[in-house]
């Protein structure tokens, strides 16, 4: 797995121990950061990683120039690996980890507002409508704030107040549907 933009290219990031995760795939990734780019820019956003797993989303919008992470993953193994990969990164001071369930974080949890939210659960779950109307409930994003949902090509994301589609990538199996918050959510 690599970072392939910004200030971190190139740079090699370790699998998290066992086979828990799914990292995006490269050109899926590509795809995904050149629409966050051209839609929003990352430069001194906030950023919220849900189901974390190899953090290679993180890795990815903080090499971009995001300002700030905060990564939710509910494997003690997987908070541990991420810490360590933070800070062979040098990007420790910008990172929270937190160890808890996606969903209770963003429904139980007094988190900040954030510029760009990932959340890429495990795809037999089929978490993604479930991830945005808690996000569309809490006040976690920013208006014109992104949000990120990959997810399995048998689920499919039902329109939801607050946020309007922006674009769809598929490589595979995998699905990634960029929405943009559009207004204040209540």
């Amino acid at each position: 797995m690599r970072i392939i933009g910004g200030i971190l290219r190139r740079t090699v990031i370790p699998s998290p121990p066992g086979n828990q995760t799914r990292p995006t795939m490269d050109s899926l990734r590509e795809s995904l950061f050149d629409v966050l780019e051209r839609h929003r820019g990352l430069g001194g956003t906030r950023v919220l990683d849900l189901y974390a797993g190899s953090g290679i989303l993180t890795w990815e919008a903080l090499s971009r120039g995001a300002e700030r992470a905060v990564m939710v993953d509910m494997s003690t193994e997987i908070c541990r690996h991420l810490r360590a990969v933070a800070t062979s990164l040098g990007v420790g001071d910008r990172v929270e980890i937190i160890r808890t369930d996606a969903l209770a974080a963003i429904e139980t949890m007094q988190l900040p507002v954030f510029d760009c939210v990932f959340a890429d659960p495990p795809y037999a779950r089929r978490d993604g409508n479930r991830v945005l109307q808690a996000l569309a409930t809490g006040s976690h994003v920013s208006d014109g704030g992104m949000v990120v949902i990959e997810h399995g090509d048998q689920e499919y994301l039902l329109p939801t107040s607050g946020f309007a589609p922006l674009w769809q990538g598929a490589r595979g199996s995998s699905v990634v549907d960029v929405l943009r918050c559009i207004g204040p959510n209540p």
